[in-house]
């Protein structure tokens, strides 16, 4: 039986959710460890696997009762160690291309972008089954007042979350500066001693 080890890497409340995972096979023995009859040798496989997944925020529905809008296989980004560099770096790019004096600009106290040069810096890609793309945009906060950001689709219009600057920030030094290996073999350990 297969079960799954997950932990909570990151939460943008009512935008986005980082996750890892390691997937490990129960067949009595771990099928992810092998131990040598000596126990001179022991080879243990896992994988981390870091999911990005969009948030919906709640919404009320004509009773009055607070809920959340049903999930689609779209709004999950999985990404492997060998997929997680070619996502980061196009993320990373355009978190830098946001530092470009024109893409926003102030027409009197309402911020605007420059559409001309956002499309040009627009970034469309595909990691593994799923194609992504990031966009700058001007977000409308609740209180009227606009930010740069980028808007992070995931295959269709249906799966897009909105990021601030602070979200990029955020999101950047998280996929950056976590040890992923560390974690998913944190998470075996923890199995096993529950176990």
């Amino acid at each position: 039986m297969k079960k799954s080890l997950k932990y909570t890497l990151l939460t943008i409340p009512n935008k986005l959710q980082v996750d890892v995972k390691a997937i490990v096979e129960d067949t009595g023995v771990l099928a992810s460890e092998y131990i040598s009859p000596t126990k001179e040798f022991v080879a243990l496989k896992l994988y981390p696997l870091i999911t990005l997944s969009i948030v919906r925020p709640y919404e009320m529905d004509e009773s009055g009762v607070r809920r959340r809008l049903n999930w689609s296989p779209n709004d999950s980004l999985p990404l492997t160690k060998y997929t997680l560099p070619v996502f980061l770096k196009e993320f990373l790019d355009i978190k830098k291309d946001m530092e470009i004096k024109e893409l926003y600009s102030y027409i009197g106290n309402r911020l605007e972008l420059n559409e001309n040069l956002a499309e040009k810096i627009t970034k469309k890609f595909k990691v593994g089954n799923n194609y992504v793309e990031l966009t700058p945009v001007v977000i409308s906060l609740l209180d009227d007042t606009r930010v740069e950001g980028i808007k992070l689709k995931i295959n269709n219009e249906e799966s897009t979350v909105l990021l601030t600057v602070n979200d990029i920030e955020s999101l950047a030094f998280t996929l950056t500066n976590s040890q992923f290996d560390l974690i998913v073999i944190n998470l075996f350990k923890m199995y096993k001693g529950i176990k």
